[in-house]
């Protein structure tokens, strides 16, 4: 039965009472996705209310013997539901709403609104991270293909898995969060700026159309400071500033605060699609380039901030203590 939910992100929990063979009762949680993903998915509070009657098959958590990852759930009227199951309808009204003009009124592509990356749906055992297609994405680390130099390998020498930002309701990079868990994200696009919302973890970007250099004394931020210009149809943006970080989490490969990054943003009217390719370098710490590309679509509801509460990470500390 449940008695409560943390509807948060980077991931909602459930939590239940178990009423075992012994009539003990034994209080469990188990994780679901990130709530805005959840949503997304049609998923709401109002399923685990207080008093619902849920029958649950998870893995179980390593550190917490009354802890799962949720990978099915079954309601009191017979109704199951997998972890990346989708319990609303396809083709929902533009998250930022009305129809879109191909073009503003600068001529420029219209690439202003929220975008997201297509839902993931995953079942079985790829829910539980064995299958084929969950395998496929665990091994998409780029680690494996970039040649660090002696500082770059320093840098990971004692590289811990804990030490992923995200461990710690801190963003990684401008590239991996744009389209991480699929979140939704915002674009607000003015003549002289264009502000790029994320949302995971709320990286907030500002890229300056009216600049044509960086300035001397910019701050360093996970974010860095971008400039902008139109080549044509394309946004051509130009990153500098970061603050070190991390460019792959599974493999560990970190950059230093000399990266230098140029995005090159296109716009498709008719497949309401926007794609992202780009280009990293940083001396310092790998040889050569890193590049990649995305596309997100219009999303199917709003953006909405991300606002991290990182329970997992607290239920740990807890245990620890």
């Amino acid at each position: 039965m449940v008695t409560d939910l943390e509807f948060v992100n980077p991931h909602a929990y459930v939590y239940f009472d178990v009423t075992e063979e012994s009539g003990e009762v034994v209080p469990w949680r188990c994780e679901l996705r990130a709530a805005t993903v959840l949503r997304r998915s049609g998923w709401s509070e109002d399923m685990f209310s207080p008093g619902t009657e849920i029958d649950v098959l998870g893995s179980p958590d390593r550190r917490d013997p009354q802890t799962c990852y949720l990978v099915t759930v079954t309601f009191a009227n017979g109704v199951t539901v997998e972890r990346y199951g989708q319990l609303m309808p396809e083709g929902l009204e533009d998250g930022s709403g009305g129809e879109r003009p191909a073009r503003l009124a600068s001529g420029h592509p219209n690439i202003g609104g929220d975008w997201a990356r297509p839902q993931r749906l995953l079942g079985g055992e790829n829910a539980l991270g064995r299958g084929p297609a969950q395998q496929a994405r665990n091994a998409m680390g780029m680690g494996a293909s970039v040649q660090l130099t002696e500082i770059g390998a320093g840098a990971v020498a004692d590289y811990q898995w804990e030490d992923n930002p995200r461990f710690h309701c801190m963003a990684v990079n401008i590239f991996d969060d744009w389209t991480f868990d699929q979140h939704v994200n915002r674009i607000v696009q003015e003549e002289e700026r264009i502000t790029l919302m994320y949302g995971f973890m709320d990286i907030v970007r500002i890229i300056h159309m009216d600049m044509d250099e960086h300035p001397a004394d910019v701050e360093m931020t996970r974010a860095g400071h971008s400039i902008g210009r139109w080549e044509g149809d394309e946004l051509v943006v130009e990153t500098t500033g970061f603050a070190p970080g991390y460019l792959e989490t599974r493999d560990a490969v970190m950059h230093g605060s000399e990266m230098h990054v140029v995005e090159r943003f296109t716009y498709d009217h008719e497949a309401s699609t926007l794609t992202r390719s780009w280009v990293t370098e940083d001396p310092a710490y790998f040889v050569g380039s890193i590049t990649g590309e995305d596309t997100v679509e219009i999303a199917d509801i709003p953006f909405e901030p991300y606002n991290c509460s990182d329970l997992t990470n607290e239920q740990i500390a807890e245990t620890a203590g």
